[in-house]
């Protein structure tokens, strides 16, 4: 058991709709796919619902899951940290950004690589 709580990052592989691309968004300065945290509990894999909600109201993205796919667990500092991948359909031809905290006029920054 760690010393403090568990991490859970999931991201989102969202493919750009027309070309073989996914979609990436700036974090903290680096470019990374779309995803959330959520720190002392997981969002299990039999609640994607609420996942693909979480992702339309944060990043603008209308995309249902397809598959959960593969994690990566490490531990740091006496906390473990748990990556997992979710698969999912691009159910847009446009992505429509959200007002949030990490583009210099309140937008989120994001590009298709």
């Amino acid at each position: 058991m760690s010393r403090y709580p568990d991490i859970y990052n999931k991201f989102a592989i969202i493919p750009h709709p027309t070309g073989a691309k996914a979609l990436c968004i700036c974090r903290n300065g680096s470019w990374t796919l779309p995803g959330l945290t959520n720190p002392e509990y997981d969002l299990h894999v039999q609640y994607v619902g609420a996942f693909n909600d979480a992702i339309a109201d944060q990043y603008g993205v209308d995309a249902t899951t397809l598959d959960y796919f593969d994690y990566v667990e490490t531990f740091l500092e006496g906390r473990r940290e748990i990556d997992r991948f979710y698969a999912m359909e691009n159910l847009a031809i446009q992505i429509v950004c959200r007002p949030g905290a990490n583009g210099s006029n309140g937008q989120i920054l994001i590009r298709w690589d």
